[in-house]
């Protein structure tokens, strides 16, 4: 069935990335990091995390079709030195 759908999709002009194929580029897992420039303050609720997580794990599962098998996500995250220097 996943070579049907991707059939379609690549004869409807679409490119299609495999991933239950994983590569050094692409892979099974998707990563994001999203935030505010150091310096910057906001006041956030108690569970404010809950509704990107639950809006994130809806769009995987539109793109992919596959309800995701786990999702970490929470605030203290850090930015590595390349990536401060692209903000």
């Amino acid at each position: 069935m996943a070579n049907d759908i991707e059939n379609a999709l690549n004869d409807a002009g679409f490119e299609t990335v495999r991933i239950d194929k994983a590569s050094v580029r692409d892979g099974p897992i998707w990563t994001c990091k999203i935030g505010l420039k150091e310096g910057t303050s906001a006041v956030l609720p108690g569970g404010c995390d809950f509704p990107m997580r639950s809006a994130v794990e809806a769009e995987f599962k539109r793109i992919t079709g596959h309800d995701c098998d786990f999702n970490f996500s929470g605030w203290g995250g850090e930015l590595t030195k390349l990536e401060k220097e692209i903000v």
